[in-house]
């Protein structure tokens, strides 16, 4: 297996060149390459202890899976340290008089306490990482998940719907979450997935679950948003409904909902193993240019440098991926 010395060093340089080019550019493309790997890590540790709450022979054959992508936490969040440098130049909020809005939310929106809560949240992320894998119990997996929810609603705000400060939604929490918890249960299927007919329609019930609930919240988002068609609110959409975002949306619509649910309607498909694991890393790039979608636009809606986080998202996601398979060694479990 190649070392992931050579994924560290390919993502160390591309970060300095890109850096050099365009600073703004880069934090952002680093921004969605930590997210994205964040979030697929942090979707292992939710679907872990949805699994240890309810038991069921679903969850055993995927439970490797899962450990391996927690384990990724404790590199990640090194990676999400510089972070703590990039606010101000990602958050137009950050520079003094930026915007009248700013007023009210100073007192959540200031680059001292965001960046104590930055750091707060990659230690509690670590710690519940930790915590799982030492310890069982339903009581311990509940807590771990309420933790998760609540840290990850306010993550989302400060590092998703901050990018334009006049906007919010209480929904985008939950929204963030319910496809981070998707590409969990994606990475798992993908790579352990089935086993047997059984466990196929299984796991691919599951998909089908996670795929309806992210399709009803973004849905029920824009819906709400749009009909109220208040100036503030329906500014988040207006990019990503015009070029180049346009064309980005309707994959997302046909790709990351209509495709996959109509595919996992059929019981027949999801007792067919190679067909689910393929849908399954289907739904992990799916989530991946859902990442992209929440971040890019907000800072560059014409979609400018969208090269930059391609060029990240590669050795950033090779180097999780490596790392990952030296925790999990492959192997098949029948039910």
């Amino acid at each position: 297996m190649k070392s992931p010395l050579w994924s560290l060093a390919v993502l160390l340089a591309l970060a300095v060149l890109l850096f050099a080019l365009d600073a703004h550019g880069f934090w952002l493309a680093w921004l969605v390459a930590w997210w994205l790997a964040l979030g697929v890590s942090l979707g292992c540790l939710a679907n872990l202890c949805l699994h240890d709450l309810t038991g069921g022979d679903w969850g055993w054959p995927l439970r490797p899976v899962w450990q391996a992508g927690v384990a990724q936490l404790g590199w990640i969040a090194l990676a999400g340290l510089p972070l703590w440098w990039a606010v101000p130049d990602i958050f137009a909020w950050a520079s003094p008089g930026s915007s009248p809005e700013l007023a009210r939310a100073h007192w959540w929106l200031n680059v001292g306490f965001f960046r104590a809560r930055l750091l707060f949240d990659l230690l509690l992320w670590c710690l519940l990482g930790q915590w799982q894998r030492r310890t069982t119990g339903r009581a311990r997996a509940g807590l771990i998940l309420l933790l998760y929810g609540l840290s990850i609603t306010a993550a989302s705000f400060d590092w998703i719907a901050s990018l334009q400060i006049q906007w919010y939604s209480t929904g985008l929490g939950l929204l963030v979450a319910i496809g981070q918890m998707l590409a969990g249960m994606a990475w798992a299927v993908t790579m352990a997935g089935g086993g047997s007919a059984r466990l196929g329609r299984d796991h691919g019930n599951l998909l089908l679950m996670y795929t309806m609930s992210w399709a009803y919240l973004a849905f029920t988002q824009f819906l709400i948003i749009w009909a109220e068609n208040l100036p503030d609110e329906i500014s988040w959409y207006v990019p990503r409904l015009q070029w180049p975002w346009q064309g980005l949306a309707w994959l997302l619509l046909l790709g990351h909902f209509a495709l996959p649910f109509a595919l996992l309607l059929s019981r027949a498909f999801k007792q067919r193993i190679a067909a689910l694991r393929a849908l399954a890393g289907w739904l992990l790039l799916m989530h991946a240019l859902d990442v992209l979608w929440l971040i890019w636009p907000s800072a560059q809606p014409q979609g400018q440098r969208l090269w930059m986080p391609l060029v990240l998202l590669l050795p950033m996601l090779t180097l999780w991926l490596t790392l990952a398979l030296r925790r999990w060694p492959a192997r098949e479990v029948t039910v």
